[in-house]
């Protein structure tokens, strides 16, 4: 595994991104691209976040049982993603299998043994 990335839900996500703005983050990644974002990553140093409309969020959220009051959602990039899934989808409750995002990354997600949800996602 390489590293956590927290993804935020947001009701406002122009006011969210002013706010870490002003702790010293910056955009790094947003989609769409251009007009209203739904999505966006940010960074400052070393640490790394996402911010996500609950709107946007929420047909997905719905698909794997999880309920947007939830506190987050882990969001974790690792190489050998399949290799990985393989290893472990007999012994964790899957909510998604292996299924490309948004843009087109590869990855899956389970719920740990307290409830919280894990999104694996293939990285470098």
């Amino acid at each position: 595994m390489k590293h956590l990335t927290p993804n935020l839900f947001v009701e406002d996500i122009d006011d969210s991104i002013s706010f870490y703005r002003e702790l010293g983050f910056e955009v790094i990644g947003t989609f769409p691209e251009q007009g209203a974002y739904h999505w966006v990553m940010m960074s400052c140093g070393n640490v790394t976040l996402m911010l996500q409309t609950s709107s946007s969020f929420e047909a997905e959220m719905r698909e794997t049982g999880q309920s947007l009051q939830e506190p987050f959602l882990l969001y974790i990039e690792m190489q050998d993603l399949e290799r990985f899934f393989y290893s472990i989808h007999n012994k964790v409750t899957v909510l998604k299998g292996i299924s490309e995002n948004a843009d087109g990354t590869p990855e899956f997600t389970i719920r740990d043994t307290n409830g919280y949800v894990i999104t694996f996602a293939a990285g470098e």
